[in-house]
Order: structure tokens, then sequence, then C-alpha cells
């Protein structure tokens, strides 16, 4: 019994082995063929469907929304941004790659207690008080 390198984990794994019991690389297959031509009919890279696309850019338009909405100096329209940055990063939760989208809820609530706050308080109208 030989010990061969997985070409996925590089660790080693019997021969007579189906598959690597550390990635599931299918090592019977390997053996059949070409290990690199194996590799590249059955491994394509990872290709989002338009659906992840449109998940995934709501994430980010969600990140940008939250930084405007952080930075912005009108209230009413900062939580109202905010708001919206909530909202479509809930909705970019549901792709593979999420870290935008929970940036742009953690910084849309944030920004929209502040404005919140700023027009509970009134502090922001006696700023124009003249």
């Amino acid at each position: 019994m030989a010990l061969i390198t997985c070409p996925e984990c590089e660790r080693s794994v019997s021969e007579q082995a189906k598959e690597c019991p550390q990635c599931g690389y299918p090592i019977q297959d390997m053996k059949t063929t070409d290990p690199y031509e194996y590799a590249r009919d059955h491994f394509k890279p990872d290709s989002m469907d338009d659906e992840e696309k449109k998940l995934s850019n709501n994430g980010t338009i969600s990140f940008i929304l939250a930084l405007v909405s952080l930075f912005l100096p009108i209230p009413v329209i900062d939580a109202l941004i905010a708001v919206g940055a909530i909202i479509l990063g809930i909705s970019g939760l549901k792709a593979k790659k999420r870290g935008f989208a929970i940036a742009g809820i953690v910084i849309g609530v944030i920004a929209l207690i502040g404005a919140l706050s700023l027009l509970v308080s009134g502090e922001y109208f006696e700023l124009w008080d003249f």
C-alpha cells in the first residue's frame, strides 16, 4: 500500500482510498486520468449566479449608503438613508460573501441612532437658530 499526495489539500493519502479523508477529493478517479485534467474538468472556479451577484451587490450598496448616512449632516435624510442601508444589508446577508452587508447594517444602525438622537434632542435645530 503506497501513499500518494492529494492534489487538493496536499496531505498523504492511501492509493487505495476512494477519496481524500481530509478534503473529499476523489482519489480513485484521479488514478484513472491525469490529475491536472481531472481537476480542470471537475473543479471549476466559483462563479456566482445572477441572484448571488444581486445579493452581494446589496451588501456593498448597504455599506456605501451607511457610510454616507453616517457623515451626512442632515438628520432627517440621514435617518432615511440609514434605514435603506439596513434593509439592503439584511437582504445582502443571504449572499455567501456577506461582510459588506454586516458592516452596512452595523454602520446603518449607528447612523440611525445618531440621527434620531439629534432629532429627539432638538440640538440640530438649535445650531441653525439665529
